[in-house]
């Protein structure tokens, strides 16, 4: 098996995806992981449930109004939730392969999916229709969409990165009233000139969009400016230029990468660039996904989760002089 996707909670509690190819066919599998801090660093990962896949997962997230919940994506274009005990639900959504997903922080009974056919659909698992989207947008970007996320703090608002070079940032409602459609309008487009690989809106301001690409850069996107609306140069955080797989948002920005590393940047108030303060590489291969955790074990520690391809998940901690609340 390969670990290709992971998320955490609080300190106690990982969420591993897994793939595995026999053959020709994918499965997958997800589980639920245990870990406790301790002041020694050598505690292990302990399994509480592991439930299996008819296919590789390509995402997984907590969800739910106590996180309870695992939602994950699929490379047949299934989505589904899981308990701690097993499948409460699963679908087929995406004609081809779901890629991401994300869900709704101001909404914890929503969550939203791209595929690799280029549509984009959100969903409601409290509504009636569970088979029913609330919004579908069908060629959302030209090509397949690589990652989605939802503004942290307007529900209506989220993003897309796809293959086709753009990001796009996309409102549910129906102009500026509250009134959800079936579909969205593209309010924002920026072009990065190559494939978008992830996304991730800035901790700092909420209408910022962080993006990777291919080449191992980070870029900054003001949604309130048309056009580009580039806030730095892009720079190349990742220096042998791997695929950037995961964006992470706070005082310090953390970037996984397929070059094997892990990277910690700051954006630098004078000169407006980013700055590296710290490359990490605890991995063989491609670091596949990232979560990061602030305050756990002290004052700016940052406790950082991945996964890669090596089949591994590891946890390091660092610590940054920041002003993070």
């Amino acid at each position: 098996d390969k670990f290709n996707s992971i998320e955490n909670d609080a300190d106690i509690v990982v969420l591993a995806g897994l793939s595995s190819l026999e053959g020709n066919t994918w499965d997958g599998a997800i589980r639920f992981l245990s870990y406790k801090f301790n002041r020694e660093k050598n505690c292990a990962f302990s399994e509480i449930n592991s439930v299996s896949c008819n296919s590789g997962v390509t995402m997984v997230r907590f969800a739910g109004p106590q996180n309870e919940l695992a939602l994950s994506s699929h490379d047949d274009g299934c989505i589904s939730i899981f308990s701690i005990n097993g499948l409460l639900y699963v679908d087929s959504i995406h004609a081809h392969g779901a890629s991401a997903i994300s869900t709704n922080p101001m909404n914890c009974s929503q969550f939203i999916s791209c595929g690799w056919d280029g549509a984009i659909f959100s969903w409601d698992w409290n509504s009636v229709d569970k088979n029913k989207p609330l919004m579908s947008i069908s060629n959302a970007h030209y090509k397949h969409i690589n990652d989605i996320s939802f503004n942290p703090q307007h529900e209506s608002i989220f993003c897309s990165g796809g293959q086709d070079g753009f990001i796009r940032m996309w409102d549910s409602r129906i102009g500026n009233n509250n009134i959800y459609t079936e579909s969205a309008e593209c309010v924002n487009i920026a072009n990065n000139y190559q494939a978008v690989s992830c996304v991730e809106w800035s901790s700092s301001d909420p209408f910022v969009v962080l993006s990777g690409t291919d080449d191992g850069c980070i870029h900054a996107f003001d949604c309130r400016v048309e056009g580009r609306g580039d806030l730095f140069p892009a720079q190349k955080i990742h220096e042998s230029g791997g695929r950037i797989r995961r964006i992470c948002s706070s005082n310090v920005i953390f970037s996984a990468s397929d070059d094997t590393t892990i990277a910690a940047s700051t954006l630098h108030e004078h000169t407006e660039n980013l700055t590296v303060l710290e490359r990490i590489r605890k991995h063989s291969d491609y670091v596949t996904d990232l979560s990061v955790l602030y305050g756990i074990t002290g004052h700016d520690t940052y406790t950082v989760i991945s996964s890669s391809t090596d089949k591994t998940i590891h946890i390091e901690q660092l610590s940054f002089a920041t002003n993070e609340s």
